[in-house]
């Protein structure tokens, strides 16, 4: 459809869209012999009674859903940007002190091949740092590295290099409670530090979850690579037993004063953390949980059901002060945001108040990790179109910047360096999560990067306007705050 006609189109949907998102008159659908509620988003049953209402059940919903479809597709822009794929991995493997080491834990279980996917990814100087969650058994080590010399040409053929465990081997000792356990997520702040979660249970898809090690956080110096503090969470913070720390985010005014922001994917809720204060608490709310209506993700693998709350976390950046919090689960349609204010004065375990979350428009698709740059551009990854896309926040507009079927399925997390590049992990961890299947014949694990023009939202960028108009998106991108 031409751009000029778009407007319209926009607007006939539109209106045929609330009308069938509308509760009552769903909820007279629902009731009705044409339609009940299941997994899927509508199953159609026949009445043989009636030829007008067989017309109805048969010819009114595809109808229906393609102009639902069509207004997704007319609302969701695409550019197509170079993209770079710097390493990729048939299978995961490690640098080990040496062969015979390397040889013993494949025999012994302790490594297992099979079990180690790449998913958290953050970059500091030559180092791509990534996460191995152990979901399940045999993960030597649960927060690494590769090195990537960022000066040298671009690369012809993407490196497979093994992963260097972060701060060291000893650091990675399953059941010792003071070593790393359980690593998805972690951040890097503008002083250096490594923020890293890590959640104390381990092997949490399996029938027979190891929860001997409590959920803790560690900040890191990565210029000298020590420890600099460990925060132990409280049981009535985070449960030892059941929580999935997943995503975290940290806005500091200096060193000192520090928050840090949590999602527990498990337990749906938001954790808080106070750096100056050594303090730790929680809040909840409906918005956290898992969409019963939005737990079937397509994929090219197939439709996969996942019930999972609160996942993708986002700060507004400096300039905005870290004012607002913006959050979604993996099984939602929606993106929420909260102030950080209301966060930081709530008291543990707080039902935050429904006028305190804004919610945005139906929008996008599934999708997990959120990655927030100096300007206020929101990105993040599309599981079902296997693309990486950003959403400007005026217009509630999604913007497709970079999409292949192969290269980026499942985009999974998000960090920036600091010369423009935003970089990311593509795991295909639809077929690890659910079924294992995946075809190590084939490259199943990538990192990858493209060109944003601007920093993390850590960063306060006085050139964001400069930056976005020599990327060519000075009409595209938000270039304003939220309000």
């Amino acid at each position: 459809m031409v751009h000029g006609s778009r407007k319209t189109a926009i607007k006939i949907c539109s209106t045929i869209t609330k009308i069938i998102a509308d509760p009552a008159i769903f909820e007279r659908f629902s009731q009705s012999r044409c339609f009940s509620r299941t997994n899927h988003p509508l199953e159609i049953v026949v009445d043989v009674q009636s030829s007008m209402k067989n017309l109805i059940c048969f010819a009114i919903p595809p109808l229906i859903w393609t102009l639902f479809m069509f207004v997704a597709l007319v609302k969701t822009q695409s550019v197509s940007l170079p993209y770079e794929i710097l390493f990729s991995w048939k299978a995961i493997d490690y640098k080990f002190p040496n062969l015979t080491i390397r040889d013993r834990l494949l025999r012994s279980g302790e490594f297992k091949p099979e079990n180690n996917v790449i998913s958290g990814i953050k970059v500091f100087g030559s180092k791509i740092f990534l996460t191995v969650p152990r979901l399940r058994d045999g993960v030597p080590s649960t927060l690494n590295y590769v090195e990537f010399n960022r000066n040298e040409a671009a690369i012809v053929q993407p490196l497979s290099s093994p992963l260097i465990p972060y701060p060291s081997w000893e650091f990675q000792e399953v059941g010792n409670c003071s070593a790393l356990q359980f690593i998805m997520s972690m951040e890097i702040d503008q002083f250096g530090r490594m923020w890293v979660i890590d959640a104390g249970r381990i092997n949490i898809l399996t029938d027979n979850p190891d929860n001997r090690c409590p959920p803790k956080l560690l900040l890191i110096d990565l210029n000298t690579d020590k420890v600099l503090k460990v925060h132990q969470f409280p049981s009535n913070v985070v449960s030892q037993t059941s929580n999935f720390l997943n995503d975290i985010v940290v806005g500091c005014k200096n060193k000192d004063e520090c928050w840090a922001y949590i999602t527990d994917a498990a337990d749906s809720k938001l954790v808080i953390f106070n750096l100056k204060e050594d303090q730790s608490f929680s809040v909840i709310h409906e918005t956290m949980l898992a969409d019963p209506e939005a737990s079937v993700i397509p994929t090219l693998d197939g439709n996969f059901t996942f019930s999972t709350g609160i996942n993708g976390i986002a700060l507004s950046p400096m300039y905005s002060q870290f004012d607002r919090l913006y959050y979604r689960p993996l099984s939602s349609y929606k993106l929420f945001s909260v102030p950080t204010s209301v966060l930081q004065n709530a008291m543990n375990g707080e039902r935050l108040a429904d006028s305190q979350v804004t919610t945005y428009a139906r929008s996008f698709g599934h999708l997990g990790g959120l990655a927030m740059d100096s300007v206020g551009n929101l990105y993040y990854g599309l599981y079902s179109n296997n693309s990486v896309a950003y959403f400007n926040s005026r217009n509630e507009q999604g913007t497709v910047l970079v999409r292949n079927d192969e290269d980026i399925q499942w985009p999974d997390s998000f960090g920036f360096d600091n010369e423009g590049y935003l970089y990311f992990t593509a795991n295909k961890l639809q077929r690890f999560l659910v079924t294992n299947m995946y075809d190590f014949s084939q490259q199943n694990f990538r990192v990858a990067r493209f060109f944003v023009g601007n920093k993390s939202y850590m960063y306060n960028s006085s050139t964001r306007r400069k930056n976005l108009q020599r990327f060519g998106w000075n009409n595209r991108m938000n270039l304003k705050k939220h309000t």
